[in-house]
């Protein structure tokens, strides 16, 4: 199976012979659409309006099959009642690959969790590419909360693909307030360690059973390096996520690994992909009488 890299490469390769033309054509199309949804909205959906009327507009938000519009809806109603809602997100799940891509989209930026949590629901397994690439977009967002999400639309989704990024996401770099890069150096660090039950191991006797805890550690807070003084900012919602889903994947525990990118990267690297090959295939039958 390709990378996630590949595929997002590919993906925007298929973009590419657009041109800057097209992105201007859809960004006016997005323009009309944010009036045409206004209208809606005043038409359908206004206080004290009879409930056929409103029930016109429902169907209307469901029929809209335009791209273009998608996050516009978003936009518009994400705060509207749950009728209007859920209206949108069936819309989008009738609207193949795009409208998967809006579902992702709102479960990664929507400000309501309900919100999210709907669209989580109607998200389908394998994810396609044009919902890799919202990932991939949001898993890089300097904003905690939209790359957490993100992270955590990757765990439900099984996004194996997506392992390197989350290691190299989990722990960012900051110098007044812009995200960049880290490449590694001394670092002085500054957070806590919570410790937490991660597992219970049955011990049995004679009659009776007991559990044995097994402690694990969650590390929040922050790091400088010393040879740029840029803050290393610890993401726990990208961690827990790539803890999840690399343990469920690898079936072992992860959670040793902690924030150490370098001991991710190899683990990945050394233990990972290689448990991923499919076995080599033995000697063709032999002849002989049975």
């Amino acid at each position: 199976m390709p990378g996630f890299q590949v595929i997002i490469a590919l993906l925007l390769l298929t973009l590419l012979p657009a041109g800057a033309g097209r992105a201007q054509d859809d960004r006016t199309a997005s323009d009309r659409w944010r009036e045409e949804l206004r209208r809606i909205e005043r038409v359908h959906f206004a206080p004290g309006l009879p409930a056929a009327t409103r029930t016109a507009g429902l169907r209307t938000l469901e029929s809209i099959s335009d791209p273009r519009a998608f996050q516009p809806m978003v936009e518009r109603f994400n705060g509207a009642e749950d009728d209007v809602r859920l209206a949108m997100l069936d819309g989008f799940s009738g609207n193949g690959e795009a409208g998967q891509a809006a579902l992702a989209w709102t479960a990664v930026h929507a400000r309501d969790p309900a919100l999210r949590n709907e669209s989580l629901l109607r998200l389908q397994r394998p994810a396609p590419r044009e919902v890799l690439a919202v990932l991939d977009a949001a898993l890089r967002h300097p904003h905690r909360a939209v790359a957490a999400n993100a992270a955590g639309v990757v765990n439900l989704l099984d996004v194996t693909e997506a392992i390197p990024l989350l290691i190299e996401t989990q722990l960012i770099a900051v110098r007044d307030e812009v995200v960049e890069g880290f490449s590694g150096g001394g670092l002085i660090r500054s957070g806590q360690q919570i410790a937490y039950v991660a597992n219970v191991i049955p011990v049995f006797g004679p009659g009776s059973v007991a559990y044995q805890p097994v402690v694990g550690t969650l590390n929040e807070g922050f790091g400088v390096d010393a040879g740029t003084g840029l803050r290393l900012v610890c993401r726990p919602g990208i961690n827990q996520a790539l803890v999840r889903l690399t343990s469920r994947a690898s079936g072992r525990s992860t959670a040793a690994l902690g924030y150490d990118v370098a001991r991710w990267r190899d683990w990945h690297a050394r233990v990972f992909l290689p448990s991923r090959e499919p076995p080599p295939r033995g000697p063709g039958p032999t002849g002989g009488t049975p």
